[in-house]
């Protein structure tokens, strides 16, 4: 699961969706607490992907996606994002997992909260 929550941070930090097309699932399901419905298939979530890195590139506002971790024991890998700078911390992503491809992100602005997560200070590139 550490390389697959790698691989999408990477493709945060780098505003490419690109590298993902191997690691998502054909039934992916891309859900966040800020929007009411969730995103499925993995087509849909590449081409909203793309939109919204080309927005946000287009923005100037640079992402961090932090490797993190919900556990001491780092066996729960999840991704603390930032916008603008590094400190500027909005969100978590979660990821379940399957055959070795990512079968759902959760983006979580509420709970659980980027604080709960264990900073790691590494920015996959």
């Amino acid at each position: 699961m550490i390389n697959l929550i790698k691989t999408l941070a990477k493709s945060y930090n780098n505003l490419n969706q690109d590298g993902l097309e191997s690691v998502l699932d054909e039934n992916i399901i891309y859900e966040s607490q800020n929007v009411l419905n969730a995103l499925e298939g993995k087509q849909n979530v590449l081409s909203y992907l793309e939109g919204k890195f080309k927005t946000i590139h287009n923005s100037g506002n640079q992402v961090y996606a932090e490797l993190g971790f919900l556990d001491k024991a780092k066996k729960k890998p999840c991704i603390i994002l930032s916008q603008g700078d590094k400190e500027n911390k909005g969100a978590l992503i979660l990821i379940e997992a399957k055959n070795n491809l990512i079968t759902r992100i959760d983006i979580c602005t509420v709970v659980p909260h980027w604080k709960s997560a264990i900073q790691t200070n590494e920015y996959p590139k």
